[in-house]
Order: C-alpha cells, then structure tokens, then sequence
C-alpha cells in the first residue's frame, strides 16, 4: 500500500532528503521539491549523477562517469556549481565525514581522498590490504570506515589504519566490534 504525495509531469527519480525537508530529484537536471510545493530547477547539472552525499548544511555532492575522467560535483546552497576532476575513470564511493568535509574511497586507483569545504582536494594512498576498496561510511560516532575486500578498517588519520576483523557466522552472517571502549557489536549487511 502507498499513498501518492505528488504528480510530477515528468519521469524523475528521488535522490535524497536535504537537511530543510526538501526532495532533491533528478530528471535530466537535478531539482529540489520544497516543503511547501515549490520546485526549483538547479542549473548545469545534467551531468550529476549520485549517489549523492548530503553535507549539513545543504551543500550537495555528486559525481559524472559521462566524461573520460570522473569527476565530483559540489552544489552550494548558493546554487553555484563547482567541478573536481579526478583525472582519471575510477570507481568512487562517498561519504560526508563528522568535519564536514567530503571522504571518498577511489578504485582501482586506491587513494582515500578528501575535499574541503573551501574545495582542496587532497589524496592519500591506501594501504596494500586495503586494495580495491568497496566503499567509505561514517558510523553514528562520525568515525569513517572502509570496505576492501575481506577487509574493514577505521581510519585514524589520513595514513593511519585500525584494521577490524570480521567473523562469519555459522549462519553466514558478517560480525565485528569497533574494538573501543563501549564496543559495539555490529552485523555488516552486505
């Protein structure tokens, strides 16, 4: 059962909830439904895809694989439209991390990289072990995490990793603790 909230006249595909309620949407351009019905067009963003990764204070992230480079995208809440080619076509994962600031894992590359919110972009080798990462998220402690392969480890810093592992249940099921005081037991749903 579901209840229909809006007709839209177009084919549009919701890709995230902003900080003020609003609906960021993506048909061609990208778009935000307001709370109060309105819709506004963000310009030059055909070539924004997501996933997106929301900052709190409305700043959206996204990414293009329509160019012979990736690039990521920075949408400001002043609207304004700002590129960061990566320089080559990799995978990424993104995340935004308890500073504020836009974490992502790069493959086949195999960087950790950053973006301030004053735009500096900034990469960091990862560790042989942790080649061909899957993914970068960020726990409810702000603490960031990476997936790579058998592997998941807590980043420290920038070069500093805590390697965690991970047990396999006898019923297939992927357990580990974050190994600090008040350890949480937590299942990796895959």
């Amino acid at each position: 059962m579901y209840k229909p909230v809006l007709e839209l006249s177009s084919r549009f595909t919701l890709e995230a909830e902003m900080p003020d309620g609003s609906l960021l949407l993506k048909a061609g351009e990208l778009f935000l439904l307001h709370p109060n019905g309105e819709i506004e067009t963000l310009q030059e963003t055909a070539d924004v895809f997501g996933p997106f990764a929301i900052a709190p204070d409305g700043t959206i992230w996204g990414m293009s694989y329509n160019k012979p480079v990736t690039s990521i995208y920075r949408i400001d809440v002043d609207r304004r439209v700002t590129e960061f080619s990566l320089g080559a076509l990799v995978y990424i994962s993104t995340v935004i991390g308890a500073d504020g600031n836009l974490w992502f894992v790069e493959r086949p590359t195999n960087d950790l990289g950053r973006i301030t919110s004053q735009g500096e972009l900034n990469r960091w080798p990862l560790p042989t072990v942790l080649a061909n990462p899957r993914g970068i998220a960020r726990d409810r402690d702000g603490i960031l995490w990476i997936i790579a392969g058998q592997r998941i480890a807590r980043v420290q810093s920038e070069d500093v990793f805590d390697f965690v592992p991970p047990v396999v249940t006898h019923d297939g099921r992927v357990l580990l603790t974050d190994g600090v005081e008040n350890s949480l037991l937590v299942e990796v749903i895959l």
